[in-house]
């Protein structure tokens, strides 16, 4: 019970640290009694093409996990390409962690193939192959 408050205090900590990101959160319950949380923040909800995107991914588990991969992917075009796509190895540790991205916006013009609109934004872990976690929002695009 004490490992629960503290792996949520440590996650409060981090979301109100940043308090000027828009968030999606996800706890995730994977086998061998660990426990992984993650988030996603922004740092806004609407871009511009060519823009750069922040974003955080937090992660938490109340094990340590060496060379896990965090992913972040979204804004498919019309060839069925994501344009965001990146990926970054880290160690996970109790009581969590940050990984940083810094993403520059596709254009959304008809000969890019991508529209202006809502996309989905979709963070992974995957470790040992697996996908152990993963957790969306919503972001838009705008010309």
């Amino acid at each position: 019970m004490l490992k629960k408050l503290v792996l949520f205090l440590v996650l409060l900590v981090f979301v109100l640290s940043a308090a000027s990101y828009m968030t999606g959160y996800i706890t995730i319950e994977i086998p061998k009694e660990m426990k992984i949380s993650m988030s996603i923040l922004t740092d806004t909800e609407t871009y511009h093409s060519g823009e750069y995107m922040e974003a955080r991914v937090f992660t938490a588990c109340n094990n340590d996990l060496d060379s896990v991969i965090v992913r972040i992917y979204g804004i498919k075009d019309k060839f069925g390409e994501y344009r965001i796509n990146e990926e970054k190895v880290v160690r996970i540790n109790s009581p969590g962690n940050e990984t940083v991205f810094l993403v520059r916006m596709p254009s959304c013009y008809g000969c890019a193939g991508i529209s202006p609109g809502e996309y989905n934004l979709t963070t992974e872990l995957i470790y040992s192959g697996e996908v152990i976690g993963n957790t969306s929002k919503t972001i838009t695009l705008a010309k």
